[in-house]
């Protein structure tokens, strides 16, 4: 699964995202569009991360990659 596969309403639809870097694990820091993500345990949500701005759902297992855009300029600054 890339950063343009996202599950949405049980089905797939592309998203565009500039830069993109491996995820160890769902439990690291997620941001899209901006806006962060909400990442309950999988207990709760047997796997699945709910985005809450644009209601997107995705496999919290088959999350592979996270946009860096955001994390870095806000470092830069």
């Amino acid at each position: 699964m890339t950063t343009k596969d996202v599950a949405i309403n049980g089905k797939f639809k592309a998203l565009e995202y500039d830069r993109s870097v491996m995820l160890e694990s769902v439990s690291e820091y997620l941001i899209v569009d901006e806006e962060h993500v909400d990442i309950p345990t999988q207990k709760q949500n047997k796997g699945w991360i709910q985005f809450s701005r644009r209601n997107i759902i995705i496999p919290g297992k088959l999350i592979k990659k996270i946009i860096l855009n955001q994390i870095e300029e806000k470092c830069v600054e």
